[in-house]
């Protein structure tokens, strides 16, 4: 299990470190900038080392660009509940 991570809203700094992270991972970054105020990052001291966002749609949401640094893959870094529950208070359906 990962320790000292806190799982947070992206800031203005982030979302270079967090395109770096999708492209490690293989992932789209096309229209990520579009969704930074339904993204969420977990950070690891000053190291931004997972991301999940949502995009908004009427009826539902769309997770996306979910990826975890790839020196902590599978070591129980739980983004996608946290996305799921921001999801369901929204109204949205992740």
């Amino acid at each position: 299990m990962i320790t000292n991570v806190q799982i947070e809203p992206t800031n203005a700094a982030d979302p270079d470190y967090v395109l770096s992270l999708l492209k490690e991972n293989g992932l789209p970054r096309d229209g990520f900038v579009d969704h930074l105020a339904t993204t969420l990052v977990a950070r690891q001291s000053w190291r931004i080392v997972g991301s999940a966002a949502l995009e908004a749609y009427s009826g539902g949401a769309l997770l996306r660009s979910v990826a975890v640094a790839s020196d902590l893959q599978g070591r129980g870094l739980a983004l996608f509940p946290q996305a799921r529950i921001r999801a369901d208070h929204s109204g949205g359906r992740a």
